[in-house]
């Protein structure tokens, strides 16, 4: 879609700012834009009033990729990558990041085959994405993704599974609603994990003299189908800004509803930075997540996890990632350092 408005970007960016982003270049809000990766908000700029037709035929172009434009059952910006990966994995098996654990001043060590083990992780990766225009604005969204991954120094495997399906309608060029189901599953040496989950959301964006936000909210009711089956709803707030620099800046929040007997996230507050470094994509992002719930040793269990992660573009067809997860839990059996670092091709 980027691509495809391109070929007006010369144009807009020699414009003046316009009445809605007083003393903002519209060319810098595009450039923005185009670091923050939001097609909605391609849309709301390419629709201000006094803009050229140019622009109104590079938004008609978007929403045509976007499958909110085009004849009923056509298919439209179906698209699939892969990617080898190498990354390092502090926990490819899932297990304790501790040995032992005390009960009434009595020691206990746990198997060795339940610690968790780090090391080299090599595998693929793939991801595919087909929209498909459904008439009166409105399309459907269709992706899908998974990866395996091997473990050569514990001859492990450690493989996902993605799935997603929306509906999404354009009430107006600010204005968005939409409807999804997901799937998601995750296979690892002592277990798995299995969820599906359906969402409501809405989306508005707006200009400001700073720049284009995209305010967003959201509804999931989400199942989990582990060891033990439980429903849990969780509402969301976010707002995604461009700002001329360019800059990408996320916030949001999370709120999950108590689930007896289980331990699940019932907070959770993100703030991310995107931006430019060596002139190709970088980003920041940090992270801080409350758990409540469950029972250990008939103790009510609670955790803290402040993640920390950054990630950039070598190159168009290279990226490296790194992440570290900080958990501070109510039981000191429970508390871990989880980081990884992985680079992903894409062809």
């Amino acid at each position: 879609m980027m691509k495809r408005a391109s070929a007006v970007l010369a144009l807009l960016s020699s414009l003046a700012a316009t009445p809605a982003a007083a003393q903002v270049r519209l060319g810098e809000q595009l450039d923005a834009i185009r670091l923050a990766g939001s097609e909605r908000m391609m849309v709301h700029v390419l629709s201000y009033k006094g803009l050229p037709a140019q622009a109104r035929a590079a938004r008609e172009k978007v929403l045509t990729r976007m499958g909110l434009r085009g004849q009923p059952g056509s298919v439209s910006g179906a698209s699939f990558q892969f990617s080898p990966i190498m990354t390092h994995d502090s926990n490819i098996n899932g297990g304790f990041a501790s040995d032992s654990f005390t009960v009434a001043g009595i020691p206990f060590t746990i198997g060795e085959d339940y610690r968790a083990v780090g090391g080299l992780v090599l595998g693929v990766s793939g991801s595919g994405r087909a929209r498909v225009a459904l008439g009166n604005s409105t399309a459907l969204d269709l992706r899908a993704g998974g990866s395996i991954g091997y473990a050569p120094e514990h001859d492990m495997v450690k493989t996902s599974l993605g799935g997603t399906a929306c509906i999404e309608h354009m009430v107006s060029y600010s204005t968005y609603a939409n409807a999804c189901v997901d799937a998601s599953y995750h296979g690892y040496e002592l277990g798995e994990s299995k969820r599906i989950g359906a969402r409501v959301g809405m989306s508005h964006i707006v200009s400001s003299s700073v720049g284009v936000h995209e305010i967003s909210a959201s509804v999931l009711l989400n199942r989990h189908l582990n060891t033990t089956i439980y429903n849990q709803k969780i509402g969301s707030l976010s707002v995604s800004s461009a700002i001329p620099g360019p800059f990408a800046v996320n916030l949001g929040v999370q709120v999950g509803e108590s689930v007896s007997g289980v331990k699940a996230m019932r907070y959770r507050a993100y703030a991310g930075l995107g931006f430019l470094a060596f002139d190709r994509p970088s980003s920041v992002s940090v992270s801080l997540q409350e758990n409540e719930g469950g029972i250990w040793m008939g103790r009510e269990l609670s955790e803290t996890i402040t993640s920390l992660g950054v990630r950039h573009q070598i190159s168009k067809k290279l990226t490296v990632s790194a992440s570290v997860s900080m958990i501070d839990s109510s039981d000191s059996f429970f508390d871990d350092t989880q980081y990884g670092v992985n680079f992903a091709w894409r062809f």
